[in-house]
């Protein structure tokens, strides 16, 4: 795990060059700071207009539960 970690650090936290699988569970603090890089780094799926990236730094990141949306609502 030691040597892993020191090849996540000494590298780009690319997208091309980090799977996002090797991250999660992100339960080590470096893995949360590598997963921040990703996720800030990373393009966003069906995106629309400039990349984010342009946006300037992001003021506070947390967690988001999404629900499905797709998924007909059933109502009485």
């Amino acid at each position: 795990i030691e040597d892993r970690r020191c090849k996540s650090i000494t590298q780009s936290a690319s997208p091309s060059r980090c799977s996002l699988s090797y991250l999660l569970p992100c339960d080590e603090p470096w893995k949360r700071q590598e997963l921040k890089k990703y996720l800030l780094q990373a393009p966003i799926r069906q995106w629309e207009g400039s990349p984010i990236q342009h946006m300037g730094q992001p003021g506070y990141i947390s967690t988001v539960h999404i629900i499905n949306t797709l998924r007909p609502v059933i109502s009485d």
